[in-house]
C-alpha cells in the first residue's frame, strides 16, 4: 500500500510541476512552447490507443494543461 501512496505523490508533484511549467510559459507570452506541450501530450499520450495507462495519462496531463491555462487562454488554445 506504500507503493500506491508513493505514486499519487508522484502523479501531484507531476502535474504541478506541468502546471507551473504552463503557466510560466503563459505569464512569459511563449505560446508556441505551450501549443507544443499539448500537441505532445495530445499526440504522443493521449492517442495512445494501444497503451491505456499512457492515454491515461496524457488525459489526466491535458486537464492539468486546462487548469493552469485557464478559461481565457485555454479559448486560444482550442482554435
Amino acid at each position: 500500500m506504500a507503493a500506491v501512496g508513493i505514486m499519487e505523490t508522484k502523479l501531484t508533484e507531476n502535474l504541478d510541476s506541468l502546471e507551473t511549467t504552463i503557466r510560466s510559459a503563459l505569464a512569459e507570452g511563449n505560446h508556441d512552447r505551450i501549443a507544443k506541450i499539448v500537441h505532445q501530450l495530445c499526440h504522443d499520450y493521449a492517442y495512445a490507443v494501444h497503451q491505456p495507462h499512457a492515454r491515461n495519462g496524457g488525459l489526466i496531463g491535458l486537464a492539468a494543461a486546462a487548469i493552469a491555462l485557464g478559461a481565457v487562454s485555454l479559448s486560444r488554445c482550442l482554435l
